[in-house]
């Protein structure tokens, strides 16, 4: 094994360990922070060393230091492992993720079954909900919602199809059953429509409306503000989206009232409250540099590896339609270290494969 994957590894172990300790468990990952960094130094191939491709990130670390903006050093972080991981391709990546996910959830019913971690249970008007120790049902709908698309990521062309597809959807609906997480119910569903869509549909046919799909970050958050500007006109939708729109406009005119290039820390949101929608999540919590640069990073992804990008279309699909009232693009779960490993890669490798 060459010492690039081997370390490309060790970064992924350590993000996990990260995921455990500071998403769940509530210690602070500073150190394994740092310690990607340091190997993401090592990984760097300094005989074709490109300072400009490095320059952004470096501007970023110092700007979330300089601010205290942990949400800018979040996304530091998550493209410090995504670059670390340039070795692997995102299969490898996938089955990971797979398995590492796989390893949280065991440890997390060992500490709930040892009545170590307490498990919250609910009442909604949508049911009886359980967070199996994850902190809340929403949380633990995600993590079963990345978790499982790791895997079909993963293991699709290494186990039986049908197979696959009954495990997931027997997943799915066992992960709604305990959490009724709506968003991630339809983009597990969403997902496995989408992949029926890729075999059928030819790639020629979708790149017809390449442009379009490039400029879907500007052009949902478009919409988004259009909705929030004339938000008396959509109390309906607000009724749909279970009062989202109402949330979404206070966080908005807080953001035009701070400074709009940077955005300001999330962590400053009162009783501790998620955006729950990844495009409003990017612009509030890095302002209008770090959505310019995110939707850059789209533009250029699909535009430069669209081949690549349509062998993982189901991805890029469900995590855009998601991102609508659940923030994907800006957590720490590994769903959204798939989605940017697959921009990154995309935008900057230019490789080709199949699903």
């Amino acid at each position: 094994m060459r010492p690039q994957i081997f370390f490309s590894y060790i970064v992924l172990v350590l993000f996990f360990l990260r995921l455990l300790l500071g998403e769940f468990l509530k210690f602070n990952t500073q150190l394994l922070t740092a310690i990607i960094a340091v190997i993401l130094l090592f990984l760097v191939d300094y005989k074709h060393f490109e300072i400009k491709n490095y320059l952004l990130l470096f501007f970023l670390f110092i700007l979330g230091l300089v601010v205290d903006n942990q949400s800018i050093l979040m996304l530091v972080l998550l493209v410090l492992v995504v670059m670390c991981c340039k070795y692997l391709t995102i299969r490898d990546v996938a089955l990971f993720c797979f398995w590492g996910q796989f390893f949280i959830f065991a440890f997390m019913a060992f500490c709930v079954t040892s009545g170590n971690v307490p498990v919250r249970v609910e009442v909604f008007e949508k049911g009886v909900v359980y967070d199996m120790g994850f902190g809340n049902s929403n949380t633990l709908s995600l993590f079963l919602f990345s978790t499982i698309t790791s895997m079909y990521i993963g293991l699709r062309g290494r186990l039986n199809t049908v197979l696959l597809i009954l495990v997931y959807l027997f997943t799915s609906f066992l992960a709604f059953y305990f959490t009724k997480g709506r968003t991630y119910f339809v983009g597990e569903i969403l997902f496995l429509v989408s992949s029926l869509f890729v075999n059928c549909v030819k790639e020629t046919t979708v790149r017809k409306y390449l442009l379009t799909i490039s400029l879907i970050p500007l052009i949902v958050l478009m919409v988004i503000i259009f909705l929030l500007i004339s938000i008396t006109q959509f109390e309906s939708l607000n009724d749909i989206l279970t009062g989202r729109l109402i949330l979404w406009f206070q966080y908005l005119e807080k953001f035009l009232e701070s400074n709009m290039l940077i955005g300001y820390d999330l962590a400053e949101l009162e009783g501790n409250i998620t955006l729950d929608c990844s495009y409003l999540t990017i612009l509030v919590a890095t302002g209008v540099l770090g959505y310019s640069l995110f939707s850059y990073l789209f533009y250029k992804a699909v535009h430069s590896g669209f081949s690549y990008i349509y062998s993982y279309f189901p991805l890029l699909i469900t995590a855009l339609v998601c991102g609508l009232t659940e923030n994907i693009f800006m957590s720490s779960f590994p769903i959204n270290l798939l989605f940017f490993t697959l921009l990154y890669n995309a935008a900057c490798r230019r490789q080709k494969t199949n699903l």
